[in-house]
């Protein structure tokens, strides 16, 4: 996983000339700074203590809520001014869908009458960043001192269908982690609308477990905290189910800056080393990533170029694949695609009587009330994808001792023979004569990628060597859409000299969406799809809606290919 794919929402900082004006003239606003703040927020020595013992023996990590936090009527001005006055824009890639303002730095740059519409709005960024507020954080949060010269700000809008997954938020400098939500004062958020904050406990430093523990749904003038601590500050936003708007303010507060009182040499890259970004290649946490790709070894003689597609290998094909893709006429049409393009996708892949059984399978499981939700209700031979800070998906990797192929249920039996005829001599065959690749090695599994839960981040291949990957397209329900409910694979190419987040695919300018994305594969029934994945190429499958009609199924396969200078031309 590519740290650049792991790109969160943009940050908005105040550094260096405009910023040390503003310090300049703090003391300057000091009368006013109590004011913005709800009543006695910064005197009340009794609740500020009791506000401290709830942070320290909190968990999964230390976080802390203040409610209300800030005057009412500024707030309340605050939103109007953001709802009349600032443009939103919508962004999304492989962690998140939200809605996203310009940079709140600049609202000091901004001309008198630009300013006069958003004078609520700065002077409620001038109250988060003061200094009393700061020394009131820094003491009910224990964090240590809080930089007043680095200011991250933003404004957020997530509508129905937005959410940002699960990351650590250890970037930089960052020290506490906030959200000021501006939700409608006159009617409450109800939690099952979604949007809420969730934390997340380790199974060691740097893996989160598969299910949240803390969940704090938003509400008018709460700001939810924590402090950013390397590999253990793993948190998500779940996803907005309702058609209402969760309005906030986010951010973070930094470590001290040179010349500042509390700066400590060489504490910020100390906190950069242990971010979650740098350790997930690390091999002692790779032991944590499941699923294990098991690859099967081929004997190279049965699939190279000199061994024939005979008639015998289409009889054992035609049980599962339809005739048409078997006769040397569609052989012939399909490799010369392959070869002018590097992909194709196959409709109607499996014969028609197999894939009407293999869809009332597929479909009553898909409808099942029982779908598990919690990691506790996965059940053999079932298992789930992890750690959930790259990705979550139930898989089948084939039977395990207690459970023989003949001893599964239907549905699991038959995504087991068909993981199986991806590894038969015969499908081999017929990869070779469409790819002119030989397979070497080969690895698959079914996957189940269920609403509200599931999704893959973006990987790149990152060896030099070629490998053919392939997704069996198995999903019953209709209704996807046009993307909007997710679940689609998507790959694309990344632009090294691009300075933006490559994984933005949407949202970016018209010119990079078109060059950019390779290929999007909406779920579908019995489409097959096959790539040859190049070095840095990024794909992942998009997190599944809880508005989706149902789960996304497929197949994935790999198969590693013998050197150019070992095939046949």
């Amino acid at each position: 996983m590519t740290a650049d794919s792991k790109r969160l929402i943009d940050n908005n900082s105040v550094v260096g000339e405009e910023a040390t004006k503003k310090q300049k003239t703090e003391s300057s606003s000091e009368i006013g700074i109590a004011g913005s703040f709800s009543e006695n927020l910064l005197t009340d020595e009794q609740a500020k203590g009791a506000l401290k013992v709830s942070i320290e023996t909190s968990g999964p990590y230390k976080h802390g809520v203040i409610k209300p936090l800030i005057n009412d009527e500024l707030l309340r001005k605050v939103r109007t001014e953001i709802l009349n006055e600032l443009h939103f824009t919508r962004k999304e890639t492989d962690i998140y869908k939200v809605n996203q303002t310009g940079d709140l730095a600049n609202l000091s740059g901004l001309d008198e009458e630009e300013l006069s519409k958003l004078a609520s709005l700065a002077k409620l960024r001038e109250a988060l960043y003061s200094k009393e507020f700061r020394e009131y954080l820094s003491y009910v949060a224990q964090s240590g001192p809080l930089s007043g010269v680095k200011q991250d700000m933003s404004i957020n809008l997530y509508d129905k269908g937005c959410h940002l997954l699960n990351h650590d938020d250890v970037i930089g400098s960052r020290r506490i982690s906030y959200i000021l939500y501006l939700t409608d004062p006159d009617k409450a958020w109800k939690a099952k609308w979604g949007g809420a904050l969730r934390l997340y406990p380790t199974v060691v430093p740097n893996i989160p477990e598969a299910d949240w523990s803390v969940s704090l749904p938003p509400a008018w003038n709460q700001l939810s905290f924590f402090t950013v601590q390397p590999g253990l500050s793993f948190h998500d936003v779940e996803e907005v189910s309702f058609d209402k708007p969760r309005l906030s303010i986010s951010g973070w507060f930094h470590i001290p800056q040179k010349g500042e009182e509390g700066f400590v040499e060489g504490e910020q890259e100390e906190t950069e080393a242990r971010s979650s970004l740098r350790q997930l290649q690390s091999r002692e946490l790779l032991d944590y990533d499941f699923p294990k790709r098991d690859f099967m070894s081929y004997d190279l003689e049965n699939t190279s170029a000199g061994s024939d597609f005979t008639d015998e290998d289409r009889k054992y094909l035609s049980k599962f694949l339809n005739p048409k893709h078997l006769t040397n006429e569609a052989i012939a049409e399909l490799s010369e695609n392959f070869g002018d393009n590097s992909m194709l996708s196959i409709e109607g892949f499996l014969n028609p009587e197999y894939s009407e059984i293999a869809k009332g399978l597929i479909d009553g499981e898909d409808l099942s009330p029982n779908m598990p939700k919690h990691s506790s209700e996965v059940t053999e031979p079932w298992k789930l994808a992890r750690p959930p800070h790259k990705q979550r998906y139930l898989y089948l990797d084939g039977p395990d001792s207690e459970h023989s192929v003949d001893k599964l249920p239907k549905t699991e039996k038959l995504l087991v023979e068909l993981g199986q005829l991806f590894h038969h001599v015969s499908f081999r065959k017929w990869l070779y004569c469409i790819s002119t690749f030989t397979p070497t090695e080969g690895s698959c599994i079914a996957r189940r990628f269920r609403p509200g839960y599931d999704f893959t981040l973006a990987t790149s291949h990152d060896s030099e060597e070629q490998v053919l990957e392939a997704t069996l397209s198995l999903t019953p329900s209709e209704g996807w859409g046009d993307g909007e409910l997710g679940g689609y694979d998507l790959c694309m190419a990344v632009d090294e000299e691009d300075e933006d987040d490559p994984a933005v695919y949407k949202g970016g300018s018209k010119e990079k969406d078109e060059d950019s994305v390779l290929f999007t594969n909406q779920p579908s029934w019995n489409v097959f799809h096959l790539i040859v994945r190049d070095k840095g190429l990024l794909r992942f499958v998009k997190y599944v809606s809880k508005s989706a009609p149902g789960s996304r199924w497929d197949l994935t396969a790999e198969w590693k290919v013998a050197p150019e200078d070992e095939d046949e031309e």
